[in-house]
């Protein structure tokens, strides 16, 4: 390898999801460099192409197809690809996100949400959107259930209007059961959904619940929501990407030629906010406790607003949610902790005291209930999860991480960054949860609020 290899940057800019790759790509080149860089920003639907009179020792580019790779491939220049490539990884060494687990995480939270009606769409393709794997996850996962998922199928008019999309696709939203939890695979498809459910007069999350497959600040900002979205760590991508570009250029082997990144759970935001549930009692005191989850909220405190007797209120919810009042008070409190950690800079102390908790050490204590980890290595990890062995050569000491090791049964260790679920004699939650890092942290008892 070169001493300052020259590489080239393919990737579509145009999404969140591909400016976070090529963050993370920076962010190895920062810590491994310094290499030549040849990089111009992309449209999501641009197909990769070399630059004119480019020579150089290395591509990371967004390959789709067979055709795009051949037209990549020059004798001697390695080439990995990040995103949703279906090609054999004997010939295109690829690094992506672990679209099924997704698609599976996806599903447990609207099933923690205790919606009982889904559905899926992933119309708007192109760089960004979690690959085909995602659907299956989505259906399986609900499958098991008990559930069955309706699939969109855009309108068989090629020439028809962008309106004339948006009532076809509003005229589906109506035609099923509600409340909905919906899996939309990009944002794209997040913009259409709610706008069609602004034609067919349905409430996001009260009539439809969403998650969005990718994250995309921007997309919150236009729909005027907060969306919830697949926690993916796209910046662990490039990172793992340009390791294993590195490790081509220097002439070794892979300890493996398809890397998946594992989902680090689902950040709840207001598109699933927990309300779209059909018993309006706790509808009603669901919304009650987001509007005072600063506050030191009890269940007796919440039945007597509500009018209701406190037994009553716990049934309805153990019903309704399978969870009782005191879970849930607890549990939205943890997803309002792990928003703030992720998308402000707040010390957790104020963290702490914006979701109703006196002291720090009980949001810790919920949090790792909830999500295996203490909020500050679940702040940490959201920009280092599954770097440690992607792209390293193959040696007698290296772990395998293949995506045949993607499967982890209920009890076996778990991996790093997604988030536990309720799995009490649920097989496939537990499944689904065996993918949640542990730490190795002294167990202690856990406070307890909202009693």
């Amino acid at each position: 390898m070169a001493e300052q290899p020259s590489i080239a940057i393919l990737v579509p800019t145009a999404t969140a999801s591909g400016r976070e790759v090529v963050e993370g790509i920076a962010e190895f080149v920062q810590e491994h460099g310094p290499w030549f860089v040849c990089f111009e920003p992309r449209g999501p639907h641009e197909p990769p192409g070399i630059p004119e009179r480019w020579t150089g020792d290395g591509i990371i580019a967004a390959v789709d197809d067979p055709g795009q790779l051949e037209a990549l491939a020059r004798p001697g220049i390695p080439i990995v690809s990040v995103g949703t490539a279906t090609i054999d990884p004997r010939r295109l060494p690829q690094v992506g996100v672990d679209a099924e687990l997704a698609g599976r995480l996806a599903a447990q939270h609207l099933l923690d949400a205790g919606l009982r009606s889904f559905a899926f769409i992933g119309v708007n393709r192109g760089f960004g959107a979690v690959d085909e794997r995602l659907e299956p996850g989505f259906v399986a996962r609900i499958a098991a259930a008990g559930g069955v998922v309706r699939s969109y199928a855009a309108a068989a008019d090629a020439g028809v209007s962008h309106r004339g999309s948006l009532e076809h696709l509003a005229a589906w939203l109506g035609e099923g059961d509600l409340p909905v939890g919906l899996l939309a695979a990009t944002d794209s498809d997040v913009l259409a959904v709610i706008e069609a459910g602004r034609i067919a007069g349905l409430r996001v999350p009260e009539d439809v619940a969403i998650v969005a497959g990718e994250h995309d600040p921007l997309t919150a900002r236009l729909a005027g929501i907060g969306i919830s979205a697949v926690d993916a760590p796209r910046q662990a991508v490039g990172h793992a990407a340009a390791r294993m570009l590195r490790t081509l250029m220097q002439g070794l082997p892979l300890a493996e030629r398809r890397f998946l990144i594992t989902p680090s759970g689902v950040i709840g935001r207001d598109s699933s906010d927990g309300v779209a549930v059909a018993d309006e009692l706790v509808r009603d005191a669901l919304v009650m406790i987001r509007e005072h989850l600063g506050e030191s909220l009890r269940v007796r405190d919440l039945a007597r607003r509500l009018g209701v007797a406190r037994r009553t209120l716990e049934s309805r919810f153990r019903a309704a949610i399978d969870r009782s009042p005191g879970e849930a008070i607890r549990r939205l409190r943890v997803e309002k902790a792990a928003r703030l950690l992720l998308d402000t800079r707040l010390p957790l102390a104020r963290v702490a005291e914006l979701c109703g908790y006196a002291e720090s050490r009980l949001l810790t204590a919920h949090f790792r209930q909830v999500h295996g980890v203490t909020p500050t290595a679940w702040r940490r990890d959201r920009r280092t999860g599954g770097r440690a062995v992607a792209g390293a050569p193959r040696g007698p000491e290296t772990e395998a991480r293949s995506a045949e090791a993607i499967e982890v049964k209920p009890g076996s260790p778990a991996r790093a960054g997604s988030r536990p679920v309720d799995v009490a004699g649920d097989p496939e939650a537990a499944r689904v949860a065996g993918a949640t890092r542990t730490e190795t942290d002294p167990s202690s008892s856990e406070p307890s609020d909202g009693r």
